[in-house]
């Protein structure tokens, strides 16, 4: 009867094991990584950001992205906004007199934008607002009154 002789190496019993080893292990780095690359949608709430932004002076400051795009035109004098020149918004297009003013108000998940206006008056005010990083800002404000 022929045996057969398994020749145990410990040499080659731990290069099997650490390769085992190895493997296990970056299979649970790849799965981290799948796992952290995956973006959740955390994204801000438009309606609450609106809110809080009409309401706390110090927080819409925050969320105004200076330089902020547009202008305030008042008589013939144009007016490039700044953090020293900015007069804080308290109304929100939910609260405007629509018997006396026209309101446009469209949104999307990232852009939403607001304008306040009669017709041939020379009075326009219109605001966009972005969704960056998650949270809303204000990029844009025009205040004319011709």
């Amino acid at each position: 009867m022929d045996h057969i002789f398994v020749e145990l190496n410990p040499i080659r019993l731990i290069m099997k094991y650490i390769r085992i080893v190895f493997l296990v292990v970056l299979f649970f780095v790849a799965c981290h990584s799948l796992k952290k690359n995956q973006t959740v949608n955390h994204s801000e709430d438009f309606n609450q950001f609106y809110y809080r932004f009409h309401t706390d002076s110090i927080y819409q400051l925050e969320r105004i992205k200076f330089p902020l795009e547009g202008r305030r035109y008042d008589n013939d004098e144009e007016i490039r906004w700044s953090r020293k020149n900015w007069q804080q918004l308290k109304y929100t297009v939910y609260e405007v007199d629509t018997n006396q003013y026209k309101v446009e108000f469209d949104a999307t998940d990232t852009l939403v934008f607001e304008r306040i206006y009669i017709p041939n008056s020379g009075f326009d005010f219109q605001c966009k607002y972005k969704l960056i990083d998650g949270r809303w800002f204000l990029v844009y404000c025009m205040d004319q009154n011709l």
